[in-house]
């Protein structure tokens, strides 16, 4: 973009790129902000753009990318907290700045984005960080176990099979490593030298690309050289209690793993081992500060609040004095930034407490209207900009928009060039330029993409896959005859000159069953309760509890059938198109909505603007936005004429719909109301009048609503936030209300997207499962209780205006808990407890208070609701930690974090409790809060079956445990199918018996991933999905053995077969045969195949079979020439 170069642009731009470049300390007052990203980008420089806080930066950084059209900028997030010994590092934490660091010192970061926090934090030594990059060049000459060496000392964990990023794995030759950004890695070896680097898709494990070399930074950003030196400092001090235990342990790391990133702790106890930002930074680059007095505030805020903590905590025996130098005083910072060259953006009247400025700019820059709610507005200034002589640059975000924007001008009568190359006149081009300015005396407009189309669709953090859900050793699983049992992994046995692998199942009583490898599409892993019983091999058991379920879903999938058939019936209110006004409503959400919320969005206005009476389920976790899809429902409502009501289960939930919903319509002629136990008779009185009257557009309430005396004038749309926690008495009301109105039902529990297509057709639901984006991540921190360390928490979220959660979960003791919490926290807090045993109206008033900061800390059991908002709640403290579920933790986690504030969750251990291995693991996976790893599709797993059993009920929940969720919802699709279609889809098992060696070798595959393999072996349904496999299966382990390729073979032959009325396949030496059913007479492909191919094969009737003759006796050969055979078949 030569055309914004501050050299071209002239006049006080090119004088501010002179100064800076001679190195004077130099302020640019008033641009806005679209022209600071201009100004800095444009600097031809490399730049450090320091903000005053993190959300800002992590923003800044992507405005940066957008402008440069590439990533360019990279975000330098600040450390978790330094004075906390804690049990569990944040790994995705500090891989992240780990990357960011590499990137910078690699020469691809043109902008490096940090916080004021982050340039008072200690990093590791540059010399030392640049030894842990490793660089593997394909050729390079290097042994596997020397790469695992560097990978190790550089924070990455060895492991037998990835999981996650940070993680690497070496078998035999082949060195697999997850980064922190990308891809994984897959290295080959031949004898000593790189043979290939290869790139690849960790979910299906298929080759994404190959590389040439490629470039690992550490994902450690505490790198100890010398922890012997460390270790003689840390015994010099005197310390006792439990600060001494702290040292005793970090001593016992220091020496297993001198990685490890809880041992940030011992920050002043390393300063060889430490630098700052500024040590990564060559001299000529140059750092903008975004308003240099919000900057210089905080960081000596932070400083300020260090100092505080430093001599809490060592008053406690959580720190040692010498904490106060694990941070980089402000004052130091200031010095260390007087060694680059400098320039400040501020306001007029700000001041620099930072440096004094040897050249201070004015500019008249202005921001440019946000015309994608005036596109009227944008015609009108385009043609005044152009009579005047201005350039006006058009940033459309791609060159198909840019094309299609300069058609819809010229439909106005202005003429703009669809090109990237601008002179004179007005251009619609293909940057993504985010925010616009106006340079009044260039002469030059640029309108950003974001003020022409609004803020971008983000892209979704987690989309969800198809997992492949394989069951390992150990696991429960189920078999569709024989019912439940335990896997106890894969066996090989040989049976005459053959072998095979089986899959060992263990019953009842010991039986153990050998499934053939080929039939683990009938196996599944159980998912339905912890220690579910065990099946009895060989009896009726399973199949009276598989007939017992199959009546109830039945009976389920005809009710609710039968209730959609009727709703389908009645014609609802056709809603007119969106309006105008609703376009503005949507945009001033101050969020992105996720893929999952515009389709749900979408799925909503058809049902809407159809005239279908519309009864729409709206199911997602905590957090994910359904909220916002009901309201833009109850807007188009209201804007159709029609009322709205909200009906939540309780007061809190109700009043924070309604202050929602108040902030969302302001600006809008329209009258939300609140009915509920909070208003006094002559305020509802008046709501009642008002509501029959018309004249109020939404009800929002609890119960009250469905009381008699509530009359609505139109009611048009009724929105119901967790119906399931409604009483029975309340439910009957509800089904009164809900005859002939449009109805969306919100819950908080996700559910399986199984489920939801097994329902496909009998029930209307819209699945969130995309995480929202943007939100700061929850520094998660586990670590042991003490007193004094909830001391801190509390403190420390107080006095930054907030409040706290804490979790304790013993309702015989909570009192005096909160007694000693009350204690600790002295007379600067005010508390408030609530538990399960409380009355309902007695908790919802006692939520309610803390909601409306009548109190900071809320001590209480699980019984917080997970839908509630609790905005100003940034601070949340469990005890016991160990005690919750994966699932339950996560949703823990959820209900702080949930403003533009970064949150705190500490979760506790019992000090010198030993932790379940099983314990340690869910706590551990917590700490992954970048990446949605595997601890959280566990969590999500459990959450999901939660979901199941509220959507369907406690009979349904049962059956669910007791044949397993996969069993479950395929007699739940089979229930539907025949009620839709007087059928079901059911498939014959075809057995095969091929005599030939079919398995997967022992040295060939690891054997925490040969079950996984089986199961996708097992799954193969046509050619593209054994080609697929194969592919995978040789760009991981190279090229597979011959009985692997055969076990491939025969199930995929078993695929072939089956769409050919086939029940039984036998290939040996002697004898080719597939024999088939009863009715294969009516397979018309089968009887044409065979009248084609009368030399090659002969149908007989007595048992009905098809005899092969074929040339060879060696059964590999005819296996092959019996997939040729079925493939031309289907040709």
């Amino acid at each position: 973009m030569q055309f914004l170069s501050l050299e071209k642009l002239g006049g006080d731009f090119r004088s501010l790129l002179y100064s800076v470049r001679g190195g004077r300390p130099t302020s640019a007052f008033s641009l806005a902000p679209g022209a600071k990203i201009h100004v800095a980008a444009e600097l031809k420089s490399k730049v450090l753009f320091v903000t005053a806080d993190s959300l800002q930066a992590k923003d800044v950084a992507k405005k940066f990318n957008r402008y440069f059209g590439r990533e360019a900028a990279v975000y330098l997030p600040s450390r978790d907290d330094v004075l906390l010994y804690k049990k569990v590092g944040n790994r995705a934490l500090y891989a992240e700045r780990s990357f960011a660091l590499a990137k910078i010192l690699k020469g691809e970061a043109q902008v490096a984005v940090v916080s004021a926090e982050t340039l008072e934090q200690y990093l590791p030594d540059r010399e030392e960080f640049e030894k842990s990059v490793l660089t593997i060049n394909v050729g390079d000459e290097i042994t596997p176990q020397k790469i695992a060496t560097i990978l190790a000392s550089g924070g990455y964990e060895r492991v037998a099979e990835l999981s996650g990023r940070g993680e690497f794995s070496v078998r035999g030759d082949t060195v697999e490593i997850y980064p922190q950004s990308g891809y994984p890695v897959r290295i080959s070896f031949f004898d000593d030298i790189v043979e290939n680097v290869k790139r690849f898709d960790f979910d299906t494990r298929e080759r994404v690309a190959e590389e040439n070399a490629v470039y690992l930074p550490p994902v450690a950003d505490i790198i100890i050289r010398n922890p012997e030196k460390v270790a003689e400092r840390l015994k010099k001090v005197k310390a006792s209690g439990h600060v001494a235990e702290i040292i005793a342990d970090a001593l016992q790391k220091l020496e297993q793993n001198p990685v490890d990133g809880s041992l940030c702790w011992l920050i002043p106890f390393m300063p060889d081992n430490l630098g700052t930002i500024f040590d990564y930074l060559d001299k000529d680059w140059t750092i903008v500060f975004d308003e240099a007095k919000l900057v210089s505030d905080k960081l000596k805020l932070v400083e300020l609040e260090h100092k505080g903590r430093v001599k809490s905590l060592s008053e406690g025996e959580e720190a040692l004095p010498e904490h106060i130098n694990s941070l980089i005083s402000a004052d130091r910072v200031v010095r260390l930034i007087g060694g680059f060259k400098r320039l400040a953006f501020q306001q007029i009247t700000s001041l620099n407490p930072l440096f004094a400025a040897q050249s201070i700019f004015k500019f008249n820059a202005r921001p440019t209207t946000r015309y994608y709610l005036d596109y009227s507005g944008l015609i009108t200034d385009l043609k005044n900009f152009n009579a005047n002589g201005y350039t006006v640059v058009l940033c459309a975000g791609n060159k198909e928009r840019a094309k299609s924007l300069a058609e819809k001008l010229k439909a106005e009568d202005v003429m703009a060039y669809p090109s990237d190359e601008v002179e004179k006149g007005i251009y619609a081009t293909s940057f993504d330029v985010p925010n616009g300015f106006i340079y009044h005396d260039q002469k030059l407009v640029l309108v950003g993409a974001d003020d022409l189309y609004g803020k971008p669709k983000a892209e979704d953090v987690f989309k969800p896959k198809k997992h492949l859900i394989a069951p390992k050793a150990g696991d429960y699983v189920v078999h569709e005859v024989h019912g439940i049992g335990i896997c106890e992994g894969t066996v090989k046995q040989k049976v005459g000159d053959v072998e095979k692998d089986y899959v060992a199942i263990r019953y009842r009583e010991g039986a153990m069953l050998y499934l053939p490898v080929d039939q683990m599409d009938r196996l599944t892993k159980y998912s339905g309760s912890d220690n579910p019983r065990l099946n009895k091999i060989g009896g009726k058991e399973f199949e009276k509890v598989k007939q017992k379920v199959r009546a109830s879903v039945k009976k389920l999938a005809f009710s609710l059938n039968a209730l959609y058939a009727e709703r389908s019936k009645i014609k609802g209110f056709v809603y007119p198109p969106d309006t105008p006004e609703q376009k503005i409503f949507e945009d001033n959400f101050p969020f992105t909505p996720t893929a999952d919320q515009e389709a749900a969005i979408k799925d909503v206005k058809d049902d809407m603007e159809k005239g279908k009476l519309m009864d729409r389920l709206i199911c997602g976790d905590v957090g994910f936005g359904k909220t916002e899809v009901a309201f833009r429902a109850v807007f188009k409502a209201v804007m159709a004429g029609k009322q709205a009501a909200i009906l939540a289960p309780t007061t809190i939930l109700a009043k924070q719909h309604y202050n929602t919903l108040l902030s969302r319509i302001e600006g809008f002629d329209l009258k939300v109301d609140l009915l509920s136990r909070l208003q006094n008779k002559k305020q509802a009185d008046e709501i009642l009048e008002n509501v029959e009257l018309g004249l109020t557009n939404v009800l929002v309430g609890t119960h009250r609503l469905l009381s008699k005396d509530v009359k609505f004038d139109d009611l048009g749309l009724l929105v119901l936030d967790e119906e399931q926690r409604f009483g029975v008495e309340h439910k009957e009301k509800l089904k009164l209300l809900k005859k002939d109105v449009d109805i969306i039902t919100m819950s908080a529990t996700p559910i399986p997207r199984t489920l939801s297509m097994s329902l496909n057709g009998i029930r209307d639901i819209s699945l969130l499962e995309t995480p929202p984006t943007g939100r700061l991540p929850v520094e998660t921190y586990v670590t042991e209780y003490s007193d004094n360390l909830l001391k801190d928490a509390i403190l420390r979220e107080i006095g930054r205006g907030g409040q706290v959660l804490v979790l304790y979960n013993y309702v015989e003791t909570i009192d005096s808990f909160a007694s000693k919490v009350q204690n600790l926290a002295g007379g600067a807090a005010k508390i408030i407890v609530a538990h399960g045993q409380m009355s309902g109206p007695m908790l919802d008033e006692r939520i309610t208070r803390f909601y409306q900061r009548e109190a900071d800390v809320l001590v209480s059991t699980t019984i917080i609701e997970n839908g509630i908002d609790l905005p100003d709640a940034n601070t949340l403290f469990v005890v016991d930690a160990d005690r919750f579920g994966l699932a339950q933790l996560y949703q823990l986690r959820g209900r702080v974090g949930r403003s533009g504030q970064l949150a705190h969750a500490y979760f506790t251990t019992r000090e010198n409790k030993v932790v379940s291995e099983e314990a340690a693991k869910r706590l551990t996976s917590l700490m992954d809060y970048n990446e949605f790893g595997s601890g959280f599709k566990i969590a999500l797993r459990d959450l999901e079956l939660r979901g199941a059993g509220n959507l369907l009920g406690a009979e349904q929940h049962g059956h669910i445990a007791g044949v397993g969720y996969e069993m479950y919802t395929r007699l739940l699709r089979e229930a539907v199918d025949e009620i839709r279609f007087g059928r079901t889809a059911e498939s014959a098992e075809v057995e095969m018996k091929v005599d030939c060696n079919a398995y997967v070798g022992d040295g060939y595959v690891s054997a925490s991933d040969r079950l996984r393999i089986y199961k996708k072996i097992a799954e193969i349904r046509n050619k593209e999905d054994k080609d697929r496999l194969l592919a995978g299966i040789r760009a991981t382990y190279g090229e597979p053995p011959k009985p692997l390729v055969n076990l491939i073979n025969v199930a995929y032959l078993k695929a072939l077969v089956s769409g050919f009325s086939a029940t039984r396949v036998t290939l040996s030496r002697k004898k080719a045969e597939i024999a088939l059913s009863e009715d294969f007479f009516k397979n018309a492909d089968l009887v044409e195949i065979v009248d084609k191919n009368k030399q090659t094969v002969r149908l007989v009737a007595e048992p009905p079979a098809l005899l092969f003759n074929l040339p060879s006796v060696d059964v590999e050969d005819n296996l092959v020439r019996l997939i040729a055979f079925f493939e031309r078949g289907l040709a």
